[in-house]
């Protein structure tokens, strides 16, 4: 399947826009087969694409009239967060479990109950980028990028693990509800306000490189509260084995 790009990409868009950010980055074509059979979805392709339609495609200006008044006269709003997501679980693990694992592995003796040994070092858990920002159940970005819409934009990358040391790393992925505050009577919801760091996380180096995007989003310094209550479903799980060299392999 081809990648969309211009027109095509955001017509495309708003025949999908009821789906989640990661189904509608595969309807218009971003997305990899692995080896295993499971998709790897190419959200920063998809994102500067649909960036790069919008800035060559003009909106009318009744529709951008709704949106800036959507924005601008919304009280009591709930702001809530909808999408698909992550959670990375990194277990570091010494040479001889990595040498184990990749013998049960090459055997066919792998038991996936036995990957989580070693260091625990804690989880990291965020939709992926971009995520559907809804208020009082209006999808104000379904066909324009948040930064379009005014909001404060941030970039940032993590290398999850380091060379030199052996890890497991378990990615479980999740669609759903991944935060929701509710706005005082009084309060304007002002996009101006939304704070979203797009971070790139990446897992292992060289060409087998696992990236990941996700979102941490935050409103007025989270003034009303974190965004950060969750209410998920659809997990599943893929595993990948780190050498000291930052080899990923595929489990």
């Amino acid at each position: 399947m081809d990648k969309l790009t211009g027109k095509s990409l955001l017509e495309k868009l708003e025949e999908v826009s009821e789906e989640s950010r990661r189904d509608q980055v595969i309807a218009c074509g971003y997305f990899e087969i692995k080896s295993d059979g499971n998709y790897k979805v190419d959200f920063m392709g998809f994102t500067e694409a649909k960036m790069e339609a919008e800035s060559l495609c003009d909106s009318s200006f009744d529709e951008e009239q709704d949106m800036n008044n959507l924005i601008a006269t919304n009280k009591a709003s709930h702001l809530s967060i909808f999408g698909t997501g992550i959670m990375i679980c990194k277990y570091e693990i010494s040479g001889e479990e990595f040498k184990k694992i990749k013998s049960n592995l090459n055997a066919g003796e792998l038991d996936y109950d036995q990957l989580e040994i070693g260091w625990d070092e804690g989880d990291l858990v965020a939709p992926c980028f971009e995520p559907s920002i809804i208020i009082n159940e209006e999808n104000i970005n379904h066909s324009k990028s948040l930064e379009s819409l005014g909001c404060k934009l941030n970039t940032s990358e993590e290398n999850v693990t380091q060379k030199g040391s052996f890890f497991t790393i378990c990615i479980e992925n999740y669609k759903g509800k991944w935060g929701e505050i509710k706005l005082p009577t009084e309060h304007e919801f002002d996009i101006s306000k939304l704070e979203v760091n797009r971070n790139f996380i990446n897992i292992g180096s060289g060409k087998k490189m696992e990236k990941f995007e996700v979102a941490h989003i935050s409103y007025m310094n989270d003034e009303y509260g974190e965004l950060s209550n969750h209410s998920l479903e659809g997990k599943s799980k893929e595993w990948f084995l780190i050498d000291d060299q930052g080899e990923v392999i595929s489990l």
